[in-house]
């Protein structure tokens, strides 16, 4: 896989084992290029190509961007819809146990009606997925840390949403440097390709990392 950026002469490229941390330092082309991807992974045209194996691809059907580490995004609608469905298809396995819930939601349903002081009606439980949206099926981020909360996003959204390219801006400000090798270790592990945005280098350079500086003067140094 390859990402081409307008402030970069050559395209990045995603190779196993290695993660793209591209700073830019000139404050006004690190906003230009934060908006310009921002835009293209909503779907608006821009000057970024993702290809893969040569062919390019369309930017913000594989592309994941998060410019707010502390806070990823793991329970949007279209997120939420698709883990209802993949609960609806574990419950194929359990309808016996379901019919009896529902039996018993029915049954008591019925016989609060005729416990109230007034011709009490009610719409019965009929399907077993009315039932199971109740329960609010999400991603249980208590007790994660950032590293780990990360991971699950970007896993989420190559499961459900079939992303295979996860931009992460300023993540370096939040994690001490055992944390950036644990996260990078397990990203690896699990072959995510991660390109990451920041403002300045703020470490030596980690082992895994292929870092592209565009300083202040627009010149790019690999």
């Amino acid at each position: 896989m390859r990402l081409v950026i307008p402030v970069l002469p050559e395209p990045l490229h995603f190779v196993e084992n290695r993660i793209n941390v591209l700073i830019i330092e000139e404050p006004c082309t690190l906003r230009k290029t934060l908006k310009e991807l921002s835009e293209q992974v909503a779907g608006l045209p821009g000057g970024f190509v993702l290809s893969v194996r040569d062919v390019p691809q369309e930017l913000s059907r594989l592309t994941a961007l998060l410019t707010d580490p502390l806070h990823p995004e793991t329970a949007s609608k279209k997120l939420s819809g698709l883990i209802l469905k993949t609960v609806l298809d574990a419950a194929r396995d359990h309808e016996d146990e379901l019919c009896t819930v529902l039996a018993a939601a029915n049954a008591l349903a019925a016989q609060l009606s005729l416990e109230m002081r007034f011709p009490a009606a009610f719409d019965p439980l009929e399907d077993p997925a009315g039932l199971l949206r109740l329960f609010d099926f999400r991603l249980d981020s208590e007790g994660l840390d950032i590293p780990e909360l990360l991971l699950e996003w970007m896993l989420m959204q190559r499961d459900f949403l079939g992303k295979r390219l996860f931009v992460i801006y300023g993540l370096q400000a939040f994690l001490g440097r055992e944390e950036l090798e644990t996260f990078y270790r397990s990203a690896l592990y699990e072959k995510l390709d991660l390109l990451l945005i920041e403002p300045f280098q703020r470490r030596k350079p980690m082992e895994e990392e292929c870092v592209t500086i565009v300083d202040e003067d627009l010149c790019v140094i690999y």
